[in-house]
């Protein structure tokens, strides 16, 4: 299963039961790549990032991990906490091929102002290369369109959430499964493109890898049988996993920004529960290298819950 990061890069990065916003690119507790022809999964997730607060000096520009930005004239200001919630649905075309849009709304809580608003939407295209001996793997194709809400970037502590930009993105996923557990490993990146007040957001290149172990049910959530049985009508899967982002510098009418780009690396514990077609992931993540040019926001962790359902 696939989704779209960017919440956790819009996001989202998007992302994980496994970004980001992010929000990290894959989302369910299953080793399944794609949907069934003619199958559905709907999605809700709420992200919450909590950050170091250390006070920005005038005209220094903070880099929001690719969920905007946020700048600062004559005054100080304070990135304390963002919070991201996002929805999506899924669609299986063919059993190799899956499309998915996701949706996601923030909610930036900075000194001495808060900003909200609908972020850039997210469409995905999820095409199985092969399926082996429990061994699969899938390209991934899709473009953020410029949804998102504008804020006036050159005025005073404003924050920008949506890009104004078509950012295209492609990624490889790849899966080994085996009776308990599966290791999931996906690279993702997304081409940033000239957006609002020519502004380019910078780049983004997300990596992950991921080890989930079933403690009880299923391995796939497209068994819809199995699903159903009493037996296995209740599941119960438990992960870790380690991801990197990568953020390009932005730039503004080509001149570079500062405080903007760099990299960071986290660790991820967590479980999703599962009743018949519905499904639970809650995840915490904290970093262990934050490698940020300049004076940016450091995060301190991420907590992420979902509802998942499939019909």
């Amino acid at each position: 299963m696939v989704l779209g990061l960017f919440a956790g890069l819009n996001g989202f990065a998007q992302c994980s039961c496994g970004s980001s916003s992010s929000v990290s690119f894959s989302e369910t507790g299953h080793s399944t790549i794609t949907l069934q022809k003619n199958q559905w999964l709907g999605e809700l997730y709420e992200d919450y990032r909590n950050y170091a607060q250390e006070k920005i000096t005038a005209d220094q520009s903070i880099h929001l991990h690719n969920h905007g930005t946020a700048t600062a004239s004559n005054t100080l200001s304070e990135l304390a906490s963002m919070w991201i919630a996002l929805g999506g649905v899924r669609y299986g075309l063919s059993n190799r091929v899956t499309n998915s849009i996701q949706q996601p709304y923030m909610l930036l809580n900075a000194t001495p102002q808060k900003i909200n608003g609908v972020g850039d939407l997210m469409t995905i295209a999820t095409i199985k290369l092969f399926d082996k001996n429990d061994f699969s793997g899938a390209i991934l194709s899709g473009v953020e369109l410029p949804t998102g809400i504008k804020s006036n970037l050159s005025g005073e502590n404003n924050l920008a959430i949506g890009s104004g930009s078509f950012d295209p993105l492609v990624g490889l996923m790849l899966v080994k499964a085996w009776q308990k557990s599966f290791i999931r490993a996906n690279v993702v990146y997304k081409n940033s493109t000239l957006g609002y007040d020519k502004t380019n957001f910078g780049s983004f290149l997300n990596h992950n890898l991921t080890f989930n172990y079933k403690l009880k049910g299923v391995n796939k959530i497209c068994e819809a049988d199995s699903l159903n049985t009493k037996t296995d009508k209740f599941s119960w899967i438990v992960f870790t996993s380690i991801s990197g982002e990568g953020y390009g510098k932005q730039a503004k009418e080509n001149t570079t920004i500062a405080n903007t780009g760099g990299y960071m690396l986290l660790t991820s514990i967590g479980t999703q529960f599962g009743l018949g077609k519905w499904f639970i992931p809650l995840s915490i993540s904290t970093p262990i290298i934050q490698h940020l040019n300049g004076n940016q926001s450091q995060t301190k962790f991420r907590i992420k819950i979902g509802l998942i359902k499939s019909f």
